[in-house]
């Protein structure tokens, strides 16, 4: 499932994944994607702001899906 952060209310989206895998007892995976400026040197730029941002979306969907 993919969904536009505009559009959907979290809490509603991880229930429903939490549903769909546990019919055949899979994961969920929770993934967040960024822009990168063209200024950051591949494998040497850091985006701590936007790396705590992900980490706490993901940490965010733990606790909602029930996971640890």
């Amino acid at each position: 499932m993919a969904f536009d952060v505009g559009h959907f209310e979290p809490h509603d989206a991880v229930a429903t994944a939490v549903k769909l895998a546990a019919r055949r007892r899979r994961g969920i995976h929770v993934a967040r994607v960024d822009r990168v400026p063209a200024s950051c040197a591949i494998g040497r730029g850091r985006m701590e702001d936007k790396e705590r941002e992900a980490q706490a979306i993901i940490e965010q969907a733990k606790i909602m899906g029930g996971g640890a």
